[in-house]
């Protein structure tokens, strides 16, 4: 195994997020150990005893994170898990990993903003990407971010990783474009360079329809973070929407190499043959996806081009019965694909109800354009605050700069 492929395995099985959890949480036992044993008059021996414990299980837990995977069902082989029928669902292994440890971390110590600010993540993550709970548990996941993040800033208000989420919230499920821009733009005046502030600088430039800017920025979060699979799907969505589909296929496959159950990869890349009428290549690869939602999507879209309708309604009816409270969005892709207008207004007016994370990338979405000559279309995003006067007023507030 060269190099490269080591330390990208090493990513795929969570190592380095099971190292940083580890690390988070030893040093909290090692201060508290410290702190407060000697109020207790313990003796000193059994300090260094919980240091050389700690010291000791480091290697064991990166060894225990290299060969199983820790699952709300429990702890699983690594090769298991990447068979087991929830990768057909959407593989959520390591954010469970990462909301556990911060949830300790929290526990442990109420005024550690990082951890804090970490939480709001890995609920924030649960937001944007997981089906499971329902409407219910969409709404659980988005009040504890947001309480996450405020406890956060009260700690540290100037604290980048917190600001990330506030924004990230503010664009994803508040739609409050303004607001996302106000808190972004001074997020990067702390940390100009944290690849996770780019990623979401170029999120909020697509929803507002800045496709160059948005290409820009997630090309500099990759180029400092090269082996994150997010900011390498994040590009290659830029790349795709831009019309460089070969281009952005070689960035979904390097997002695939990092993390082959990272929901919407595979489904990215079946989009990009759709987009270039490669219908059959476009549902193979969609068919790989961990997430139904996405998986679902693209099938449906593409055997509806090859006029296999039956097939189609039955990807669109499965992705009804799975996912109408959380993936409203995507319905609405399908039938706006279809050209079916009436039933693609519904749902997106659903996914604004439900506040659907997918409704940032409205503008910029290849998959409807044929309701861009409807009246509704020109409503519906004055609605969402994303009309043409709409965004030149708010650009005329500052923005982040590329």
């Amino acid at each position: 195994m060269n190099p490269g492929t080591f330390f990208a395995e090493l990513k795929r099985r969570n190592v380095y997020k099971v190292a940083v959890a580890y690390a988070i949480v030893g040093w909290l036992l090692v201060q508290v150990a410290t702190q407060v044993f000697p109020f207790f008059e313990i003796p000193n021996w059994a300090v260094r005893l919980i240091v050389l414990a700690i010291v000791i299980g480091f290697p064991i837990a990166l060894v225990i994170a290299w060969a199983f995977e820790l699952t709300p069902e429990g702890l699983k082989r690594t090769e298991d898990v990447d068979v087991a029928p929830q990768k057909r669902r959407k593989s959520h292994a390591w954010i469970y990993q990462a909301r556990v440890a911060y949830q300790r971390a929290v526990e442990l110590d109420p005024k550690f903003a990082l951890a804090w600010a970490g939480l709001a993540q890995a609920h924030i993550w649960y937001c944007n990407f997981a089906t499971e709970g329902g409407q219910k548990g969409f709404n659980d996941h988005l009040t504890a971010a947001r309480e996450a993040v405020e406890r956060a800033l009260i700690l540290e208000p100037d604290l980048p990783e917190a600001l990330s989420a506030r924004s990230l919230i503010e664009t994803n499920f508040d739609y409050n474009w303004k607001g996302a821009a106000e808190t972004l733009r001074k997020a990067l005046a702390l940390a100009p360079q944290d690849p996770a502030l780019l990623m979401q600088a170029g999120n909020l430039a697509a929803a507002r329809g800045e496709k160059t800017q948005s290409l820009e920025f997630d090309r500099r979060a990759v180029a400092l973070d090269p082996v994150n699979a997010l900011a390498r799907e994040y590009l290659a969505s830029a790349l795709s929407v831009t019309g460089k589909q070969e281009e952005a296929r070689a960035e979904y496959a390097r997002a695939i190499e990092l993390n082959p159950s990272a929901p919407n990869s595979h489904a990215g890349a079946g989009l990009t043959y759709l987009l270039e009428g490669k219908f059959e290549e476009a549902a193979v690869a969609a068919q790989k996806d961990a997430a139904d939602w996405a998986r679902l999507l693209i099938v449906s879209c593409a055997r509806w081009s090859q006029k296999r309708v039956p097939e189609s309604d039955a990807a669109l009816a499965e992705l009804i019965a799975n996912t109408s409270e959380t993936g409203a969005y995507q319905i609405a892709e399908v039938y706006g694909y279809r050209n079916d207008k009436d039933h693609a207004f519904e749902w997106l007016e659903r996914a604004r109800r439900q506040r659907d994370a997918g409704l940032p990338g409205l503008r910029a979405d290849t998959l409807l354009p044929n309701l861009h000559d409807d009246p509704r279309w020109d409503a519906f995003l004055r609605t969402m605050g994303l009309a043409d006067d709409q965004l030149k007023m708010s650009a005329s507030d500052g923005k982040p700069n590329a």
